[in-house]
């Protein structure tokens, strides 16, 4: 995203720049490249001990990041940038450009800004669980929806989706031990075909097991009527 509309601050600690705010929705576990440009364009009138820069990723600050300017001239405005690298889980992120002054109390201001993010998404791992296949011709169509847990708190992330040559859609979400997604998006199961379920997981504690107690529902096209399997997934 970029932007060229003014925020000021005079904070010399980190304060946001409402107007550089990234949300990423990843599908997959991904590295993730982060640049924030934050300045002025030249001859704007400058503080004279300059502005930092820096990012923040999901409400924490990468300090290792920050870097700042000193322009030593109140005409000499230029930008400052932030670079970070991050391995970043599935799921949905926030990423945020931060300033300062370098010199609390004095005024500096951010005019122009941009804040990129690339995503290269890990290699899915495509041991699917379970396989759901259409017998007949009809088109339908299917979703999983968890109706109950146990023991969840040990999982730092689960991801319950389906696949085929179509694409992933996510459909169960387990993010810090918590249920992020309860169920996902309709997906198509074309007439005489195969969609797989698969799991990718991982736990912070490696005893006992986790449970998921889910329905796979069975949408009737062109109607409001689905038929309900109970479908119990256990993590190890």
């Amino acid at each position: 995203m970029q932007s060229s509309t003014a925020v000021s601050t005079t904070s010399g600690t980190p304060v946001d720049d409402t107007q550089a705010v990234l949300t990423l929705s990843l599908a997959r576990d991904s590295d993730i490249f982060l640049m924030y440009v934050g300045g002025n364009p030249h001859g704007t009138t400058e503080d004279y001990d300059g502005k930092g820069v820096q990012l923040q990723i999901d409400g924490a600050d990468k300090s290792n990041s920050a870097s700042w300017q000193s322009p030593y001239g109140s005409n000499y405005a230029d930008s400052a940038t932030s670079l970070w690298y991050e391995q970043l889980t599935a799921g949905s992120h926030t990423v945020k450009g931060r300033f300062f002054a370098n010199y609390a109390g004095y005024t500096v201001t951010i005019s122009h800004r941009q804040l990129v993010a690339l995503a290269f998404p890990k290699p899915a791992n495509y041991n699917y669980i379970l396989k759901t296949v259409n017998q007949v011709a009809d088109a339908w169509k299917i979703r999983l929806r968890a109706y109950d847990q146990s023991n969840i708190g040990r999982l730092s992330n689960c991801t319950i989706y389906f696949y085929n040559g179509g694409g992933l859609s996510r459909q169960i979400y387990i993010y810090n031990g918590s249920m992020s997604q309860q169920f996902g998006n309709w997906y198509d199961l074309a007439g005489s075909s195969t969609v797989y379920i698969a799991m990718t997981a991982s736990a912070a504690d490696s005893t006992g097991a986790s449970y998921v107690y889910s329905y796979l529902e069975v949408l009737i096209p062109n109607t409001t009527t689905y038929n309900l399997m109970i479908i119990t997934f256990e993590i190890s």
